[in-house]
This record gives structure tokens, C-alpha cells and sequence, in this order.
């Protein structure tokens, strides 16, 4: 979810890291109803070299209830490579 949230940031040039999954953990707390809509919260434990730590919540609009919960790994490339989020072809 975190690295995906990048994705939605309102900032136009934004540069992003290459990542690559190094862990992902989901614990699921309730059931999530169909066509509802919920908050997802996002954030950024600490940084170690090219590792992002992120944990995230997914909850319902008032907080009262929280659906799932997760922790994340990242790793950045060894090159360090970025590419523009609204532009694809940066990528390549």
C-alpha cells in the first residue's frame, strides 16, 4: 500500500525510487463490506540504507474499526534509478 500511495501524491514531478518488495505482511482484524469506501493510513518507520520500513492501516472514516494492518519492506535499486510517477516510460 505504501509504495502505491505514492502513486496518488498530488505532487506533478514527483521522483520516485525504483523498489522492490522485500517483505509484506497483512494481518486482516474485520471484514471489509462490500462497495464501502475506508481510510488508508500510511507510514514511514524509519529508513536503513536502501531499506523503507512502512506499516500501514486500513479503517473505517470515524477510526472506530479497523479492518487490516500492515508492516512492509522495501528495497531501493542498487543503482538508484527514479522515474517521474506520471510518466511510465521513465522507467525504460
Amino acid at each position: 500500500w505504501g509504495v502505491e500511495a505514492l502513486h496518488w501524491s498530488e505532487e506533478p514531478d514527483l521522483r520516485l525510487p525504483i523498489v522492490f518488495t522485500a517483505n509484506l505482511n497483512i494481518d486482516y482484524r474485520a471484514p471489509f463490506p462490500a462497495n464501502s469506501n475506508a481510510i488508508l493510513r500510511i507510514y514511514h518507520d524509519r529508513t536503513e540504507g536502501r531499506k523503507l520500513f512502512l506499516r500501514a492501516k486500513l479503517e473505517s472514516h470515524d477510526g472506530c474499526i479497523l479492518y487490516a494492518e500492515s508492516t512492509s519492506l522495501y528495497i531501493k535499486s542498487k543503482d538508484g534509478r527514479t522515474y517521474l510517477r506520471n510518466d511510465p516510460m521513465s522507467k525504460l
